[in-house]
C-alpha cells in the first residue's frame, strides 16, 4: 500500500526552513488519510523514474541514464560506474522490493537494449520535463524539484 503524504510547509518544519527543498512527508496518524493524498501518491509514483528515485535516493542523472547492464535483478543489486557519478567513485546499491518492482515492471513491456528509461524509444537526459510536471499537476504538489525526491528518501530511511 502507498504512503499518503502531504507538503511540508515552513510552519511545518521550523522558522529556519528554506523553501529549498520540499520532503514527501508521510501522513501522521492524527492527521489522518484521505483518497486525496493517496491518489497524489499514486499519481506521482506511477512515473517510474519518479517511483525509482523515492526508492533508491539516486539523483536524477544516475536515473535518467541507467543502464541495464549495471542492473542484477536476480542478485536485487545495481553497480553504477564511476565515470558516471558526482564523485567519480563506482557506487554499489543494494535493491529493496519496491525497486524490484519497478524495474520488473519495465522489462515486462518493450525494453531499450542498454537504457532503462526511454522517451519515444531513445534514452533521455532530464526527468523534470512536460512529463515531471504534468505527474506533479495531477498529484496537486507544487514548488517540488526532482531532486527533492533524493531528499525524501533520505528522510524515509532514518
Amino acid at each position: 500500500m502507498a504512503k499518503p503524504f502531504y507538503n511540508s510547509t515552513d510552519a511545518e518544519l521550523g522558522s529556519g526552513a528554506s523553501n529549498a527543498v520540499t520532503i514527501i512527508t508521510p501522513v501522521p496518524a492524527t492527521y489522518g488519510t484521505t483518497a486525496g493524498f493517496m491518489t497524489s501518491y499514486t499519481t506521482l509514483t506511477t512515473n517510474y523514474n519518479s517511483a525509482l528515485a523515492l526508492a533508491t535516493g539516486l539523483r536524477m542523472s544516475n536515473i535518467t541514464g541507467l543502464q541495464w547492464s549495471w542492473i542484477d535483478l536476480e542478485r536485487r543489486h545495481v553497480l553504477i560506474p564511476g565515470i558516471v557519478m558526482k564523485n567519480g567513485q563506482p557506487h554499489p546499491l543494494p535493491l529493496n522490493e519496491t525497486a524490484i518492482g519497478v524495474l520488473t515492471r519495465i522489462t515486462s513491456g518493450w525494453k531499450h537494449p542498454t537504457h532503462v528509461f526511454t522517451f519515444k524509444k531513445k534514452p533521455f537526459r532530464r526527468a523534470n520535463a512536460s512529463g515531471w510536471k504534468e505527474a506533479l499537476k495531477r498529484a496537486g504538489i507544487a514548488n517540488f524539484r526532482f531532486h527533492d525526491l533524493r531528499h525524501t528518501w533520505a528522510s524515509w530511511i532514518i
